[in-house]
């Protein structure tokens, strides 16, 4: 928090320029410089940008099950599985530097539902975002890639062109990440 402090659009240029920490994870920086310019060092609304985080992700994880053709039930069953999960939600969302794991969370599962979906631009975006989060992203072309290789092999059906292309966007945006 303290090496995220937004001063004008330089600084904001400089958290994607410069690794302040000692780990590369620009929009984590810029959302404590965000809480920060908005609330101060005040601890509550950081836990609360946390919170929402979290819960924006249960909706995107029941999203994205339901995406795949499961009943509501079962998507809103997995969300609370995630949601339920004591000890990483519980550490994520009580612990300010737990907002990187929930970032990458929010951006990776945001990116498989665009996968789900066949958009290749908006999978490559919401990977780079994950990746600008956190580096365990860099896993999600691979994870992509596998899945539609079960999905065509399972379906009996060529492999569909969005999710090529999503998957080749997808390590587009990992490339652009380690360059």
């Amino acid at each position: 928090i303290a090496s995220s402090r937004l001063h004008g659009w330089n600084s904001v240029w400089q958290t994607f320029m410069t690794s302040p920490t000692g780990f590369y994870r620009p929009l984590v920086s810029l959302s404590f410089g965000l809480n920060t310019l908005a609330f101060g060092l005040h601890p509550l609304p950081y836990g609360l940008t946390n919170l929402a985080l979290t819960v924006t992700i249960a909706v995107a994880i029941a999203w994205l099950v339901w995406q795949l053709g499961f009943h509501p039930g079962i998507a809103l069953f997995a969300a609370s599985v995630w949601i339920l999960n004591f000890h990483g939600i519980g550490v994520a969302v009580l612990w300010a530097s737990g907002r990187t794991s929930l970032l990458a969370t929010l951006f990776a599962v945001c990116a498989a539902c665009a996968f789900g979906a066949g958009r290749p631009v908006a999978c490559g975006i919401l990977t780079l975002l994950a990746l600008l989060s956190k580096e365990e992203p860099l896993l999600l072309p691979v994870v992509f890639l596998v899945w539609m290789t079960i999905d065509s092999a399972d379906a009996g059906t060529p492999m569909r062109d969005g999710r090529k292309w999503a998957v080749a966007a997808s390590t587009a945006a990992a490339v652009l990440y380690l360059a």
